[in-house]
């Protein structure tokens, strides 16, 4: 596929909001996605912020000579690398999975399945004393992270409407900043990325809370809060926005093409 006609694929995607029903209806959409986004990009950049301590928890033992570091599993340097490894390859399966699934499957009935992985993940995180239950935790929640991006990106470009679209100049139609995709995109990448960190930061100021294990428990807590607002939020499933105009987006792009463009 040349430059071109990626270029020109990526900007029907981008410009489908524009044809996606009434205003309310979109607005609808805008509000209930940015939302979401808000709540899913927490949990993985909480993750990710939890990399700096997960040396120490995986590979120090049980009995340390230092009674200020908190003992951890006492696991190899391998081990180490595959819990840090294992959430890119669940990420990977999550957003290959969903890819096809939602082609079929209620958008509402998919979250609350990934939501359940993802709150068992954090169990196993949470109370795990071997390798494995950290390997197998970290790989659900990764699958979760995955699937989440597919949603996100797929919902945030046919709801939201744009400034830029694949025609000439004169034919574009106009929109408020507000309501384009890369605005609902800017404030999600901003809000995760203030979020996880913080919180992060937070939390390690309470001596009472397992500066390893919190995690799992606030991703439980997380998992049944975004639970509750899928429920009451989102109610369409995906052929809900194919019927008010929007374009047959996974039918006709390949799901190999598609995985790149997320990537990129």
């Amino acid at each position: 596929m040349s430059c071109r006609s990626l270029a020109t694929l990526i900007g029907r995607v981008m410009e489908s909001g524009v044809r996606c029903g009434s205003s309310s209806e979109r607005c609808r959409y805008q509000q209930n996605w940015c939302i979401l986004a808000a709540f899913c990009t927490l949990v993985g950049f909480s993750y990710s912020s939890a990399l700096p301590s997960l040396h120490q928890f995986v590979t120090s033992s049980t009995t340390p000579d230092d009674p200020d570091l908190q003992p951890g599993l006492g696991l190899s340097e391998t081990w180490y690398s595959w819990i840090v490894s294992i959430i890119s390859v669940g990420e990977l399966a999550g957003a290959v999975a969903t890819s096809v699934l939602m082609r079929k499957v209620f958008i509402k009935f998919l979250m609350l399945a990934n939501l359940s992985l993802c709150a068992f993940g954090g169990l196993l995180y949470g109370v795990g004393e071997y390798g494995w239950m950290l390997l197998i935790g970290r790989f659900f929640i990764g699958y979760y992270m995955g699937a989440v991006t597919v949603v996100l990106r797929t919902y945030v470009g046919e709801t939201c409407s744009t400034v830029i679209a694949a025609m000439p100049p004169e034919k574009r139609e106009k929109s408020n900043l507000k309501n384009t995709a890369f605005f609902a995109t800017f404030i999600v990448c901003t809000i995760s990325s203030l979020s996880g960190p913080s919180l992060a930061a937070i939390v390690a100021q309470i001596p009472s809370i397992d500066q390893f294990r919190w995690l799992g428990y606030f991703t439980i807590i997380y998992s049944f809060l975004l639970g509750v607002v899928t429920m009451v939020l989102f109610k369409e499933k995906r052929g809900d926005v194919q019927k008010k105009g929007g374009p047959v987006l996974l039918k006709t792009l390949p799901i190999p093409l598609y995985v790149s463009l997320l990537i990129a």
